[in-house]
């Protein structure tokens, strides 16, 4: 938490940062003596909590906490308006790597990787070619992601002295990883198009649950361990979270 005195509207108020699963949002909290109930609106993707004067840090926490499906839903629909699918796409990067994208007809649907361009073919007799292109991207990144995931994972797990069940890549709408009990990992396909280093961020986190699975100060010391950097990333996650997005019709 930090605080903010901006003097040409002549108010005081508090900033804070929720971190939800790894997806992260920063949300500013305006006090008014007049106001009798809490309220939050979004605008342009920025989160404002309005609050009676008597309500503690805690309870706005919590509230927000408890609107924080709201608030991504909210934040992710703003972001669709202004990101495009990856069908409109014409490069993206895959890995850190940049492709150049090409869709086409034929006689089946397929995808191929060639020299840093992927070409997506749908079968010309396919009413619903969108969808199909999308269902073969989306299939693309979950594999490459995934055989990018078995390699870092065995070798940061190593690192960090923790095992792990299993892994499984899906499409999340509010989380980049999770970690039961159990042991079982899972991350957000939209992963592959992040920076490698981003990613290997999301592996730490969530491998650092087997050792702790709370977000207490002695877990984000052990983050930062084999993070160092792990500050960093959250930002990136951040500003450029909701820009990822792009596995839409």
């Amino acid at each position: 938490m930090f605080d903010c005195y901006d003097k040409s509207h002549v108010k005081y108020e508090r900033c804070y940062r929720l971190i939800l699963v790894l997806m992260s949002f920063s949300y500013q909290v305006k006090y008014s003596s007049k106001r009798k109930t809490v309220a939050i609106k979004i605008e342009n993707s920025c989160v404002k909590v309005y609050a009676p004067n008597y309500i503690s840090p805690k309870q706005i926490e919590e509230f927000v906490d408890l609107k924080s499906g709201w608030i991504m839903d909210k934040l992710s629909f703003q972001s669709n308006t202004l990101v495009k699918s990856i069908l409109e796409q014409r490069q993206i990067a895959v890995l850190g790597q940049v492709y150049e994208l090409c869709f086409c007809d034929g006689a089946t649907s397929t995808l191929s990787e060639s020299n840093n361009l992927i070409i997506v073919t749908t079968n010309r007799k396919v009413k619903c070619k969108r969808t199909v292109a999308l269902k073969q991207l989306t299939a693309y990144l979950k594999l490459t992601l995934t055989e990018h995931l078995e390699k870092r994972l065995e070798l940061l797990s190593e690192q960090i002295g923790v095992t792990y069940e299993s892994i499984k890549v899906r499409q999340y709408k509010r989380r980049w990883g999770s970690c039961d009990k159990q042991g079982r990992l899972t991350f957000n396909v939209q992963l592959a198009l992040a920076p490698t280093e981003i990613i290997d961020y999301v592996l730490v986190h969530e491998l650092c649950h087997r050792v702790y699975l709370n977000h207490s100060r002695e877990f984000w010391q052990l983050v930062e361990a084999y993070s160092p950097l792990y500050r960093d990333s959250e930002k990136w996650l951040k500003e450029n979270g909701l820009s990822l997005d792009i596995l839409k019709l």
